[in-house]
């Protein structure tokens, strides 16, 4: 990238997303299911008083620094320069802050995703991109922005992994944030691909792997002089084996997720001596999903999982207080820390739920006052959205998990239905606010959401039936909603249409391939549209050829049956297709290669393709033009409103 100028937006007065809940017609405008954050990434300076967030100015993305003392909020820099965006951003100390942004850069015409670390003042000043060449004829390190530990004593510095080299294994640094000098603390290596820090910022642990191997290696050290040695070798795609999640309280003991029963547990792990592990937590029914972690100096606070919605389990009294009084002011909705002052007395509240977009709130304990600060949706937060109802899916010998959400206020019987299957597919549907899910049902219809096998959360069997099955297994248990709904009487069994993005694009495709008389539409964003070209894309990644072989299948002719692309004469219905033209993640050559297929065998259909678009559509146009080509394809193919 250019050496560049960031300028600064001009005006004091920050435009929020409107207030108008409803048009004439009753129906909440499109627009504001599509709009921008009003508040995004917010962050509590140590001394708590400053905040400083990402919000949107004619839809453009701003960094807005609010005063408590003056109650006065201020941009102090635009979001977006040379094709970056922010997407973070985080206080260093009391006057300066460390942004993140994240961009699309080309290798020929093939797009790939880049970050910048950005560093500036409060009152704008002292503007830097931090990481530059350092040699002339290098290539701008790709990720920029991985920040392993924020060393909150240590008022200049933090500590960073950076490639430089470009052979994916890391360095690490500590990095001034007013200069951008480097002084490295970790030299890399090979095979290690990403390394962690300990609680006070030492690199202790690391994991890598050779691309062509399926054996992956965890190393670590006893300390900062200590020797490296390998502690484990590992199927790196096997579910045995144990993920690192945190250093604990004791020098030498790591957190880490293993199976329990067949349901990833946190066990207490010794690095050193014997190299025994004792079990933390456990849920009989789920998996544990992560852990939770303290804004100011990353310490493990306890973990998260999901049942039928998410859930914490925590360690430390002081982020469980947090959650608890957040539940006593916003009952029915989840809530988490992401931010605190240094003495921890002033903390930053994010919560939402099915119903509410996510808000925050400061909580503070020396006042035992809690105050609202912004939601990300001003109009949304005062709509009347529909809640997620959890479902089960008979299906053989199977019980199926999912969520159904009715339209407010209609009676629940033969209604024009939607089956929207999650993306990954190796992840899952969880209950929360969903804009795409919640335009849709506000428009009429019901719209069902099945965590078929290969869906994350529910244990190691129900993830590994699903392996290499996109268009067997998963589609099967896809496909078990439908009729169970027009058992049920809540489906018109003539008003059906799937609807899919990231993973769910490939369903919807496939769903209409192979059950030509169950839907009468189908809508595929940013779509998979050949298996094969998939699994080839795949290998432009470290390590993506085996993944692919893993994840998705290696046998062509398989995935030539299963591949929408070669089946488009078998489609009988209207098809959308909505693709960014800068989508990294799946390449817009398939949405137009299953275009001009579909052009060829007479399908009715429509290719969107949407410029600069990546695979999220991130921005507010962007997203408005997908949600206007979806409600007008589902009225002209389903009749609610």
């Amino acid at each position: 990238m250019a050496r560049t100028t960031w300028g600064w937006l001009g005006g004091a007065l920050l435009v929020f997303a409107s207030s108008r809940v409803a048009n004439a017609d009753g129906l909440i405008p499109l627009e504001q299911f599509a709009a921008a954050p009003a508040m995004s990434s917010p962050t509590l300076a140590p001394d708590g008083k400053h905040l400083a967030y990402i919000g949107y100015v004619k839809g453009k993305a701003v960094i807005l620094v609010h005063d408590f003392g003056t109650s006065s909020t201020k941009p102090i820099l635009s979001g977006e320069a040379n094709g970056f965006t922010v997407s973070w951003c985080e206080f260093k100390n009391d006057e300066r802050l460390l942004c993140g942004f994240h961009g699309t850069e080309y290798q020929g015409i093939r797009p790939y995703g880049t970050t910048r670390l950005v560093a500036l003042n409060i009152d704008g000043s002292q503007v830097k991109v931090l990481i530059q060449n350092r040699n002339r004829d290098r290539e701008q390190v790709q990720f920029q922005d991985r920040v392993l530990h924020w060393l909150p004593e240590d008022p200049r510095h933090v500590v960073i992994q950076l490639d430089e080299d470009g052979d994916v294994w890391p360095d690490v640094y500590k990095l001034d944030v007013y200069t951008g000098s480097l002084h490295m603390v970790q030299r890399q290596r090979s095979p290690v691909v990403s390394w962690m820090t300990d609680r006070s910022g030492v690199v202790r642990f690391g994991y890598g792997f050779q691309p062509s191997d399926r054996t992956g290696i965890y190393t670590a050290r006893s300390g900062e002089e200590g020797p490296w040695r390998i502690i484990e070798k590992f199927d790196r795609f096997r579910d045995d084996r144990f993920n690192p999640l945190g250093f604990g309280v004791r020098p030498n003991t790591l957190f880490v997720m293993a199976p329990q029963d067949g349901r990833d547990a946190v066990w207490e792990f010794d690095l050193e001596g014997s190299g025994d592990v004792q079990l933390v937590f456990a849920n009989k029914d789920v998996d544990v999903d992560g852990a939770i972690t303290w804004p100011t100096d990353g310490h493990l606070t306890g973990f998260l999982y999901e049942t039928d919605r998410p859930q914490a389990f925590y360690l430390d009294p002081l982020a469980q207080t947090a959650e608890l009084t957040a539940q006593k002011f916003l009952p029915g909705r989840f809530a988490s820390v992401i931010a605190s002052t240094a003495d921890n007395k002033r903390l930053l509240i994010a919560a939402y739920s099915d119903v509410k977009p996510v808000a925050y709130y400061l909580l503070d304990l020396a006042k035992s006052s809690f105050v609202t600060l912004m939601s990300s949706n001003n109009a949304l937060e005062k709509a009347t959205l529909a809640p997620m109802k959890t479902v089960t899916i008979p299906s053989g010998d199977l019980s199926i998990p999912g969520y159904l959400t009715l339209p407010v206020g209609k009676d629940p019987k033969n209604l024009p239905t939607v089956i929207y299957p999650h993306g990954g597919p190796y992840a899952r549907d969880s209950w929360g606010y969903d804009p795409v899910l919640q335009m849709m049902v506000s428009r009429g219809y019901a719209v069902l959401q099945v965590n078929f096998r290969g869906s994350t959360g529910y244990g190691q069997n129900w993830f590994e039936a699903g392996l290499r099955g996109w268009g067997t297994v998963i589609h099967d248990d896809i496909t078990a909603g439908a009729p169970w709904l027009i058992r049920e009487g809540i489906a018109d069994p003539k008003g059906m249409c799937i609807v899919g993005w990231r993973h769910g694009r490939y369903a919807a495709l496939v769903g209409v391939v192979k059950e030509p008389d169950l839907y009468r539409c189908a809508v595929s964003i940013a779509g998979v549209s050949d298996l094969n070209d998939l699994s080839y894309q795949e290998g432009f990644f470290y390590g993506g050829r085996l993944s692919a072989r893993e994840f998705i299948g290696a046998n062509r002719k398989e995935l030539k049956e299963v591949s929408p692309l070669q089946h488009a004469d078998q489609i009988k219905v209207p098809v959308l297709l909505v693709h960014g033209e800068a989508d990294y993640t799946v390449l817009v050559s398939h949405s137009k290669a299953m275009a001009k297929e579909l052009r060829r065998n007479k399908v009715p259909s429509e290719l969107v393709l949407i410029k600069d678009g990546g695979h999220s559509l991130e921005r507010e146009d962007m997203r408005l033009t997908l949600f206007q080509k979806l409600d007008a394809f589902l009225s002209a193919n389903l009749g609610a409103h």
